[in-house]
């Protein structure tokens, strides 16, 4: 996501997990696609990835898992990784915290994080900026909730 911000790309996306059949090889079918496409075309509302009630049910029911086996371990430290690149937006929904501290430290690089921030954080302030000499309603109120977010997250 924020690759693609610096690029100038936006888009809004959803995770989910939920029951999915293919009833032609590469074709998918099943309630979690709609889901899915619910929470993108609805709950996204702005650049950003939704993480749905799924995947955060999914999460808490591996870190609920008592034992002491390697694999019961393993599985758990996996989920508290994962959950460390989610926060709950000033909505109160789950997304991938693209501008977060646990992706700022991926690869060890945190000063490109930190450029690439920047970068994007400028491209959001412009498309903001035209959007409102535009006088286009809705992209001004996403953009300035996306500005909400990066400034959330250190952007200035």
């Amino acid at each position: 996501m924020l690759a693609a911000l610096t690029e100038g790309t936006v888009f809004r996306g959803a995770i989910e997990i939920g029951i999915l059949g293919h009833f032609v090889e590469g074709d998918p079918y099943g309630p979690v696609m709609l889901d899915a496409h619910h929470l993108e075309s609805k709950v996204a509302q702005y650049p950003r990835l939704v993480v749905g009630p799924g995947v955060m049910n999914y999460l808490d029911a591996i870190n609920r898992q008592t034992g002491t086996h390697f694999a019961i371990q393993a599985t758990k430290a996996g989920a508290q990784e994962c959950r460390r690149y989610l926060t709950q937006d000033e909505d109160g929904k789950w997304i991938v915290d693209y501008l977060g501290q646990a992706i700022a430290t991926v690869g060890g690089n945190e000063d490109r994080f930190r450029r690439s921030q920047a970068k994007a954080f400028e491209f959001v302030v412009q498309e903001l900026g035209r959007f409102r000499t535009s006088k286009t309603t809705t992209l001004i109120e996403r953009y300035e909730r996306l500005e909400a977010y990066f400034k959330s997250r250190g952007s200035k």
